[in-house]
């Protein structure tokens, strides 16, 4: 490719009948065959192809991304996201500013759709972060031995049903309506998937479900796990109530003979692991808690994001002046305030605080909170350059603003290649 051959190219939606173009791509980037029937359902997805954008030269595949239009609940809230996936660029064609030209070209589908958030789980969150992205979602991974796992007995518990995933009407239908549960309710952050995704679940061989339903046939919990090498892998865990952990807790008993360890691919951080195991160290039997951030987010439009929340906050009646910068997304760089008024653009030489838009995504969240920001150095006020690590003696305006973005437990629960 000649010098600045590069700049002119344009990005394109790619359509099903280049598949094995994208499927090439991946094999050369990815430390994957890309040839499992999971996978080959995911491409003949016709959905998919709606949301697939590359860069094509020569018939080859240069570069290429997903960025999927689906739901997203921040704070109980629902929002319209753009979540990117598969975002490579070939061998040899890196370091030449396309990861950036990606990102600026669905800002602008972004625009025209009216979709003011981005989504991504990153495989490094540096990378991302040179683009506007910021940690946002907290993942906890758990390891429980089982010697370790909590042999008291509850007789009122749920009934359960296990049965192959694999291409299973009974558990599509199921975890379609506990996933519909799961938004409704709002607990955590659930997402709306394309079809493409959801049935990814459904087209791994080994695969099994257990679901959790009472009486009335209702279905209280569900997880997809697999059962490999003594292993119980629970890739997906849904809940809503105390019985449900305790019917999970039963179920599990009935493999000590099978397994030597439950492993939790993802799970929420504030998941009460003390009612699943007895001791947290038994020997050399140790249950293994991981709690990291893994989705990251980049807000698009500061001013509708706070005003989309306003129904879910502690507002004051004495309005915040917030300064807002954002090197990405010049519109960001706002002064906004914020009150039982709403969130209104203000020119004021004096504000109470600053903080970048990226800095603010984890607030925005609820996955830290101003003060844990502010001990960082990311939230800038007057007078306060060396802040207290301990947040009582954290400024007053500080302590305000706690209390109107108060912490919350953040976590992802649908499936994703």
């Amino acid at each position: 490719m000649r010098m600045g051959e590069w700049e002119t190219m344009t990005i394109e939606r790619l359509n099903k009948g280049q598949k094995e173009m994208v499927r090439d791509l991946y094999q050369l980037c990815f430390s994957s065959t890309f040839d499992s029937e999971s996978f080959n359902a995911y491409l003949e997805s016709d959905d998919l192809w709606e949301f697939v954008w590359g860069v094509v030269s020569d018939e080859t595949l240069l570069s290429s991304y997903v960025s999927y239009e689906g739901g997203v609940k921040v704070r109980t809230v629902p929002f319209q996201v753009f979540y990117f996936d598969g975002f490579v660029t070939r061998p040899g064609y890196r370091k030449k500013r396309m990861g950036q030209k990606m990102f600026e070209h669905q800002r602008k589908v972004a625009k025209e759709k009216s979709v003011k958030l981005f989504a991504l789980d990153p495989f490094k969150n540096s990378y991302y972060k040179q683009f506007g992205f910021e940690d946002a979602l907290d993942l906890l991974k758990i390891d429980i031995p089982m010697r370790n796992l909590l042999k008291d007995k509850i007789d009122a518990l749920y009934q359960t049903v296990t049965i192959s995933a694999f291409r299973s009407l009974k558990a599509k239908q199921a975890l379609r309506e506990i996933g519909e549960r799961e938004w409704e309710e709002g607990t955590y952050n659930p997402m709306r998937l394309p079809e493409a995704y959801f049935m990814g679940m459904f087209n791994q061989n080994a695969w099994k479900v257990v679901l959790l339903k009472d009486d009335d046939e209702t279905y209280h919990g569900s997880l997809l796990y697999e059962v490999k090498d003594r292993t119980m892998t629970v890739y997906k865990m849904s809940f809503f109530d105390l019985k449900a952990i305790y019917t999970f807790r039963d179920w599990f008993g009935q493999f000590r003979d099978q397994i030597d360890e439950i492993s939790f691919f993802k799970a929420p951080p504030d998941f009460p692991i003390e009612v699943l195991v007895q001791t947290f160290h038994a020997g050399s039997s140790h249950v293994n808690l991981r709690i990291y951030p893994t989705r990251m987010m980049q807000i698009l439009d500061i001013q509708y994001a706070i005003q989309k929340l306003l129904p879910v906050l502690n507002l004051p009646g004495e309005p915040v002046v917030i300064k807002f910068t954002d090197e990405q997304m010049t519109d960001n760089n706002q002064i906004l305030s914020v009150s039982q008024n709403g969130v209104k653009p203000v020119k004021k030489m004096r504000v109470d605080l600053t903080i970048s838009v990226p800095d603010f995504v984890p607030i925005f969240t609820g996955r830290l909170s101003f003060s844990d920001q502010f001990r960082s150095g990311k939230v800038k006020i007057p007078s306060h350059s060396n802040p207290s690590w301990n947040p009582v003696f954290h400024p007053d305006i500080i302590r305000r603003m706690n209390e109107i973005f108060p912490r919350v437990s953040t976590h992802n629960n649908e499936f994703c290649f």
